[in-house]
């Protein structure tokens, strides 16, 4: 569950906080300092809002993740502005995986009209090159009935989800892998490529949802903290969050892991098991201690290490019943069964790179050529994602000038 929301104070005398009026436009003004500071996002009455769904929900969630983002790297790099050398926080990485989200329901209506006769392949992805389409001929020309479909939804998905030249650089044994599974599916009694869809869009949005109330809520309480408590310091922050002895002995575990010349720890379940709440607290005193470390590559390895935390528990507790609720809901299908189908087309786009499930440097556990690593794995399952997620997060925090500024919060829209 999410901390409980931190109340503003309820003071009758003027804070340095106040909103004044100036020329009509509301300003608010940092303490001493006199300047303008943005207001802390509300992701609570956007996790709230009972109307909220589907694309509409995540540019919604991705709108708060931007402004998230931006006001704690200001709290971990002071000198941040459209750009920071400092590691990003989890916030500045999930940003681009909310948008993946968005796309992928985007994406996936599309391919669901191709299928259904609505418009080809061809007409939807004119610049493909002829050579592209020849490399998956096979598939998409000379198989027929439901394996037929399925190849055409499996391409259509992964070029909905391009961004700049439109290149056709599907695997074909990826595809014929992944068309054989969905074939499996859509097969079943009383499915078809439509109940694939909705199940794959009510994925997205139930993962999305999940972590947003959670993860998202939570970075607005800890910068409502801040801002009701000048001061404040890293255990304290730890003991808001949570009441659990865990949260304060991960963070000092946390500190003695950033202190080390070692790699920071990631096998969490050893230490730490699936008693995860309280980490979300250990994460944020560590970007709080972060805040005031004046050693640069301390900084950003006290600010990985919370990451790692949060993303611990969003993916090992928070994001789980999203893909396995342990049932077919109504009107889907196995939403393990259509996330296995879909595992090979995971990435992650940011602005100047792509991190790709698999180009995922995996090991081979079949040591087949016929089955490349990413088909032999299903993001459903937490071990099989955890590994790729910290490849995709060492990937930004190597590079993170390269992923500033935040992206347009928009699905539909280039990043």
């Amino acid at each position: 569950m999410p901390p409980p929301r931190i109340p503003s104070r309820s003071v009758t005398a003027l804070k340095s906080t106040d909103t004044f009026e100036l020329s009509g436009a509301p300003l608010q003004l940092m303490p001493k300092f006199g300047i303008p500071r943005q207001s802390i996002p509300d992701a609570e009455a956007v996790a709230q809002n009972p109307d909220l769904h589907g694309v509409e929900l995540n540019r919604a969630i991705n709108r708060t993740y931007v402004g998230l983002a931006g006001q704690l790297q200001r709290v971990l790099d002071p000198e941040f502005a459209e750009g920071s050398k400092a590691s990003p926080s989890w916030y500045a990485m999930a940003i681009y995986a909310s948008r993946g989200a968005g796309k992928g329901m985007l994406a996936a209506e599309q391919a669901l009209s191709v299928v259904e006769g609505q418009r080809s392949l061809r007409e939807i992805f004119p610049a493909v090159p002829e050579e592209d389409w020849q490399r998956v001929a096979p598939l998409l020309e000379d198989s027929r009935g439901p394996a037929k479909d399925c190849a055409k939804f499996l391409v259509a998905y992964f070029l909905a989800q391009q961004e700049g030249p439109t290149r056709l650089t599907l695997d074909p044994r990826v595809l014929a892998i992944s068309a054989g599974r969905m074939v499996d599916i859509i097969t079943r009694p009383d499915t078809s490529v439509a109940t694939f869809t909705r199940t794959l869009k009510n994925m997205l949005e139930d993962g999305n949802r999940r972590i947003f109330q959670d993860i998202g809520v939570a970075c607005q309480n800890y910068l409502e903290l801040r801002r009701d408590q000048p001061g404040v310091t890293p255990e304290a922050v730890a003991q808001r969050f949570s009441q659990d002895p865990l949260a304060l002995s991960a963070y000092q575990d946390g500190l003695g892991f950033a202190a080390s010349a070692q790699e920071l720890p990631t096998d969490f379940a050893p230490l730490y098991g699936l008693n995860t709440a309280p980490l979300l607290a250990s994460g944020f005193a560590l970007y709080e201690r972060a805040a005031g470390e004046k050693n640069p590559e301390m900084r950003d390895r006290l600010i990985q290490h919370a990451s790692n935390l949060l993303a611990y528990h969003e993916q090992a507790a928070v994001a789980v019943p999203a893909f396995l609720p342990g049932q077919v809901l109504p009107g889907e299908t196995d939403r393990a069964d259509v996330m296995q189908v879909l595992t090979p087309q995971v990435d992650v786009k940011t602005r100047q790179w792509t991190w790709s499930m698999h180009k995922c440097d995996l090991p081979d556990l079949d040591d087949s050529f016929w089955t490349p690593p990413s088909t032999e794995r299903n993001w459903a399952v937490f071990e099989d994602r955890w590994g790729p997620i910290l490849d995709y997060f060492g990937r930004c925090a190597a590079d993170p000038e390269s992923i500033w500024p935040m992206p347009n919060p928009d699905p539909a829209q280039s990043v």
